[in-house]
């Protein structure tokens, strides 16, 4: 089966938003519910696809926030924008999809986040020399979510003060994010649950290094690089 991740609003038949009845019901089109060790939301296919699915507290409280879609090891297809997110090597990846989005290493993990969609992009590490260490060189799990999902208090408040939504309750600064099922409840591994969609952002060495496809210097001559939005 091939997938189509659309941004902030859900992956096949999961939608943000949903109650959670109704991401049950959406989860069940595509097989039993995958069993897991604390009753959360989740699917693993034959194929290793996986998705888990997080609910919110405050304004979004009971409703699908987060939705989380691991790396199949075979057949199943995962895009955005007409890119292979798993199937292709991390930083090709990031490479194609900034001809897009506005996307940015993290600073506490070796991901990529695009926040003003919300979609980010995980591995446990880089191996980017490496295509046979798969857990480094291709990203493992791919989490989108409603814009403002890793927001601080502050951003959250600025978000509303400017008339957008935001999907935490700024007045409450131990608001947590949701943590997904354990790597062991979907079949894969070397993943902590919650580590996905919370860091900052900042600048990493390996990332500074990738550059801007020709097709993005293309669009945009002399006015490319790591983190810029180059293409619409």
């Amino acid at each position: 089966m091939e997938f189509v991740l659309d941004p902030p609003h859900g992956i096949g038949p999961l939608r943000l938003g949903l109650t959670a009845e109704e991401a049950r019901a959406a989860l069940g089109t595509l097989g039993p519910l995958t069993p897991t060790a604390f009753g959360e939301l989740a699917q693993h296919l034959p194929s290793g696809l996986g998705f888990s699915v997080g609910f919110g507290v405050g304004p979004t409280r009971d409703r699908v926030n987060a939705i989380e879609v691991w790396r199949p090891h075979e057949r199943d297809v995962v895009r955005f924008r007409d890119v292979d997110v798993f199937g292709l090597p991390a930083l090709e990846v990031v490479e194609r999809l900034r001809c897009h989005v506005d996307l940015a290493p993290n600073e506490d993990d070796d991901g990529f986040t695009a926040r003003e969609l919300y979609l980010a992009l995980w591995r446990p590490f880089a191996a980017d020399d490496d295509p046979g260490e798969e857990q480094g060189h291709f990203f493992q799990s791919v989490l989108l979510a409603r814009p403002g999902y890793d927001d601080t208090p502050a951003e959250a408040a600025a978000r509303l003060a400017a008339g957008g939504e935001s999907v935490t309750d700024p007045s409450d600064p131990s608001v947590p994010r949701i943590a997904p099922p354990q790597p062991a409840d979907l079949g894969t591994s070397g993943r902590q649950p919650g580590q996905l969609g919370v860091t900052l952002r900042s600048a990493r060495t390996a990332a500074e290094a990738c550059v801007a496809p020709v097709c993005c210097r293309a669009q945009r001559p002399g006015r490319v690089g790591p983190g810029r939005v180059v293409g619409g």
